[in-house]
């Protein structure tokens, strides 16, 4: 049966503490047949111009670290059971998209981590699998929710920056 366990992929100790759950449901005869990694922020847009280096380091934390901090700390369960890791990472993974930086550098990381550890874990009978999938009509990219970001954005650049770009850029 299909379970799942809630973890705060950003914090080591809430991994943990998921590990030491599924292993105590799992006793000493059940198998770990897979993860699914499908923790994701899409927080900020804009040019690179407009961002700050803490927005990456937010969007690597949970879309490319908690994919590496869960997939190291459930390992030896799947190696035991010759499991898969699935993760799910993005069509952004494969093409940079312009005004979405963070995004697309900690996809295009994610995908890289699976590619590694696909080689290194083949041996072992794990196999690893990455799903890319496309836009899909949800609140994350709703024309207001993208405006409120690339307003946001936009809004606390310099006046220099806001100059060189212009409103337009913006409204466009």
């Amino acid at each position: 049966p299909l379970k799942t366990v809630p973890v705060d992929v950003t914090n080591q100790e809430s991994v943990d503490k998921a590990v030491e759950r599924v292993t105590k449901e799992l006793g000493s005869t059940g198998k770990l047949w897979a993860i699914v990694n499908n923790a994701g922020v899409f927080a900020t847009y804009g040019p690179d111009d407009w961002l700050k280096s803490s927005e990456y380091e937010e969007a690597l934390g949970v879309n490319t670290l908690g994919v590496i901090r869960v997939s190291q700390a459930f390992r030896s369960l799947l190696k035991k059971s010759k499991g898969r890791v699935v993760t799910i990472a993005s069509v952004a993974g494969r093409l940079a998209v312009s005004t979405c930086g963070p995004y697309s550098v900690s996809k295009f990381a994610v995908v890289a981590y699976m590619d590694v550890i696909r080689n290194e874990l083949r041996p072992f009978g794990v196999t690893c699998h990455v799903l890319e999938p496309g836009i899909f009509r949800t609140t994350l990219i709703e024309e207001k929710a993208y405006e409120k970001r690339l307003n946001f954005s936009f809004n606390r650049c310099s006046d220099a920056v806001k100059n060189e770009y212009g409103r337009e850029f913006v409204d466009d």
